[in-house]
């Protein structure tokens, strides 16, 4: 059970969807855990709610990654054009 103390909230929010648990944007952290636990689907897969919790996590790191290396090309087309222009005048 410790292992839902390396997801961040909105990792825990998308678990508990996932396990069809009722749950609010507004629940705290202590209050999705809990609600996780007395589900009695993480009853009785512990280790199955682990492995979703760890995809779901390698999810949101992956698209985090995404999103940063979009920006970063982004950042590099226009320090590009900026050079470009700044040659052309």
């Amino acid at each position: 059970m410790a292992f839902l103390s390396k997801g961040k909230k909105i990792d825990l929010y998308n678990l508990a969807s996932e396990l069809r648990v009722s749950v609010t944007l507004e629940d705290k952290i202590i209050d999705l855990r809990e609600k996780i636990t007395s589900c009695t689907f993480f009853q009785d897969n512990e280790q199955f709610v682990k492995e979703m919790l760890d995809n779901i996590i390698d999810e949101r790191k992956s698209l985090e990654v995404e999103a940063l290396k979009k920006i970063e090309r982004e950042d590099k087309c226009l320090a590009d054009q900026g050079a470009f222009v700044c040659v052309s005048l």
